[in-house]
Formats: C-alpha cells, sequence, structure tokens
C-alpha cells in the first residue's frame, strides 16, 4: 500500500482509501468495517473528463481509450461504459439537448459524436469536416439554437447546429497551427468566441448565423493550452494557461490583457478548469509538473497547491465543492474545506456562462501552501468486482 487517506462521501460515509502500485485501489467502510473492495483502473490513461446529471443523480464521465464510462459521483459505480468507436478520444463534454444529458466525443478519426447519457447510446449522425484530429470542444447558444465550437489540428474552427447535426460554418485557417482550446460567452446581446491555439496566439471572434467573423488577436509567449471564460465586474475575461507556465487574463471585448500574468507552475499549464474554493470562485490548473493548483482569478494570486504522484491528464469541476483528476488510468476525486486562515470576503469573479488537512508522507499526499484538498472520495475507477 503506498497512500492512504480518510474521506468522506456525499452521503457523509467515512470511507478509507488506499492505492497500492500495482494501480489498485481499495476502499474501507470505517464505520462498519468489511473486506476490502477493489476498484480496477481504467484499461488506458484518462484523457478527458467531465461531469453532468442523470435523474437528479450527479456523473462523472470518463474517456479512457475509444470508450466513455460514466460513474455516479458519491459511489464510483459505473453506470455506462460504451465503446465510440473512434480510434481514441481527444475531447470531450457533457451538456443538454432537450432537457437530455448529452456526452460530445471528438475522436482521433476526425469526427464528433453525441450520445444519450441516459440510454447509453448514439444520438444522431456524426459531425465530419475536420481534415485532422479534434482537440477542443465548446458549447453555446445562437439566437436560442444550441451549437457546438470544434477545433482541430487542421487549424479549423467549426460551428455546428447540435440540433440538426449540421455544419454552420467553419474557418478552416483560424490560427496558422493546431486549435487547442475554445470558450464562448456573450457581450451586448452578441455571441463572442475565444480560440488558442499551439501558434501563440489567442483569437476572440463573433459568431454569426453564417458563421465566425474574427474581431481581434492577442499573441502570447507560447502556445496556448487551455482556457476559460469568466465574468467580471468589467464583463467577461478570459484565463489562459500556457507552455510558459502562467496564467493570464485577457478581456473578451477588446483582447487586451488584463493584469499581471499568475506564475507557480513549474511545468506547463496542461488544464483548466473553474469551480469553488472555501465558497468563492476560483480556477484549477494541472501542470507538467505534477502538480493542481488553485487561484483567485479576482486577485490574480494561488491558493493552494497540491503534489501528484504523476502529472494529471484530465480535469474537471464537480460541484458542489469537488474537483476529479484524471492520473494515469486512474480517475481520483478530491474535496476541498475552508482553513481558517482564508479570507472569507467573496470573489467578483464567477464562470461565466455561454448560455443567455492532513499530511502524509507519500508525494501523493503532500500539500503546500494551504492544507486544504483532502484526498477523495474513493478514486472512482470502475465497478466493483
Amino acid at each position: 500500500m503506498t497512500t492512504i487517506s480518510l474521506s468522506k462521501s456525499y452521503t457523509h460515509q467515512r470511507m478509507l482509501v488506499g492505492a497500492s502500485s500495482d494501480g489498485t485501489v481499495r476502499v474501507w467502510d470505517v464505520d462498519a468495517p468489511t473486506s476490502a473492495t477493489d476498484r480496477e483502473r481504467h484499461p488506458g490513461p484518462v484523457t478527458a473528463v467531465a461531469t453532468g446529471t442523470i435523474g437528479g443523480r450527479h456523473v462523472l464521465v470518463s474517456a479512457t481509450g475509444d470508450e466513455v464510462w460514466t460513474r455516479e459521483t458519491t459511489t464510483g459505480r459505473l453506470l455506462h461504459r460504451l465503446s465510440t468507436g473512434q480510434r481514441g478520444i481527444t475531447a470531450l463534454l457533457v451538456t443538454r439537448l432537450a432537457r437530455r444529458p448529452v456526452a460530445v466525443t471528438a475522436g482521433a478519426d476526425w469526427t464528433v459524436r453525441l450520445w444519450d447519457l441516459a440510454r447509453a447510446q448514439p444520438m444522431g449522425t456524426p459531425l465530419v469536416g475536420h481534415t485532422g484530429s479534434i482537440e477542443a470542444l465548446a458549447v453555446a447558444r445562437l439566437d436560442g439554437r444550441p451549437v457546438l465550437l470544434t477545433g482541430g489540428s487542421d487549424n479549423t474552427v467549426a460551428v455546428w447546429d447540435l440540433t440538426t447535426c449540421s455544419l454552420i460554418g467553419e474557418h478552416p485557417t483560424a490560427h496558422d497551427a493546431p486549435v487547442t482550446a475554445l470558450a464562448a460567452a456573450h457581450i451586448d446581446g452578441r455571441l463572442r468566441v475565444v480560440s488558442g491555439g499551439e501558434d501563440a496566439t489567442l483569437r476572440f471572434w463573433e459568431l454569426a448565423e453564417d458563421g465566425l467573423i474574427r474581431h481581434t488577436t492577442a499573441t502570447t509567449p507560447a502556445s496556448v493550452t487551455c482556457l476559460a471564460v469568466i465574468d467580471s465586474p468589467s464583463g467577461p475575461v478570459v484565463l489562459t494557461g500556457g507552455a510558459d507556465r502562467v496564467l493570464r487574463t485577457w478581456d473578451v471585448a477588446s483582447g487586451d490583457a488584463v493584469g499581471e500574468p499568475m506564475e507557480g507552475h513549474e511545468g506547463a499549464v496542461s488544464r483548466l478548469t473553474m469551480g469553488r474554493y472555501v465558497g468563492r470562485p476560483a480556477a484549477y490548473t494541472l501542470g507538467t509538473d505534477a502538480t493542481l493548483r488553485a487561484w483567485d482569478p479576482a486577485g490574480r494570486h494561488p491558493l493552494t497547491v497540491l503534489d501528484l504522484p504523476l502529472p494529471g491528464g484530465a480535469l474537471a469541476w464537480a460541484a458542489p465543492d469537488m474537483v476529479a483528476i484524471g492520473i494515469g488510468k486512474d480517475l481520483v476525486v478530491m474535496g476541498n474545506t475552508a482553513p481558517p486562515h482564508i479570507p472569507s470576503a467573496p470573489s467578483e469573479y464567477r464562470p461565466a456562462s455561454p448560455h443567455p488537512r492532513r499530511s502524509a508522507p507519500s508525494r501523493a499526499r503532500t500539500h503546500r501552501q494551504n492544507p486544504d484538498l483532502s484526498a477523495a472520495v474513493a478514486p472512482t475507477s470502475p465497478e466493483q468486482r
């Protein structure tokens, strides 16, 4: 047994979680001890994770290889495991269409596919048009219609009608290198799109009925790897992470940089998600330096950092107060609680909508700055055997 931790589930059960070097995770109910149960890891690395609800239940949706796994967040119980046939999933998101939970998967076969999560069945027809792997996905609403934004290694950004599974428009030279990240926000009734790429640029677009119209371009010191749009008192801003190891803030309306960069990672920032930290809005990042970090986007300073056993490959916020991380073949959920010295003043930043204490000896459990990220509700690898 290489790591061991005590955590609490949504149902307030105290769970003892142990992880071994062979990849097996063992879980004990502290208040009603029984023989340990094993949860095997994914068959391959977790490449993406998203969260949603099915029938009022919080679920985690993870991608490994060309498979999508759906589990209950509270118990880790596997609900569905489906094969997409996409030769590897490169991007994943969860949204709702006609009040149904839907997973959107992008594949190495250059297609995008929709899946009814409640029924574990495909929806509509595959979206075909990219001439390279699709690396970025985002959803928004255009004049009341749900639309999907896709960006790929073919330097293209495309816009799709999710109701009809048809192409609205595309910009085949959106970037001079692969498109790596996308997000959208409304400004004065207009839908703005932000794209980041390996060409070290951040590009701002307006989405109209006939497609994308470029608004402005910002240059970054290194390739953009991830981004997220959030609301601020002055309007939507976009946070970007990149190969230069820092987080930067940009005004979506003007494309101008806002404030100083946020430094801390010792490797490239690889994943970014918005959530909450001790009751206030926060940004969470993964880096190639094998750390998970939380940031105050308003004050532009770090809140806490957690060392991981190896660099994480996927990241998502799991409401109400957890972070889901793909680490190798495991999907781990971590919660946070308020340490006494954290200021209670609320942040004015919050995620933008595209619609109108413990110590441990192992490196996997070493907390720095603020010891307030508690190791997770049982790492949610597949069903109990």
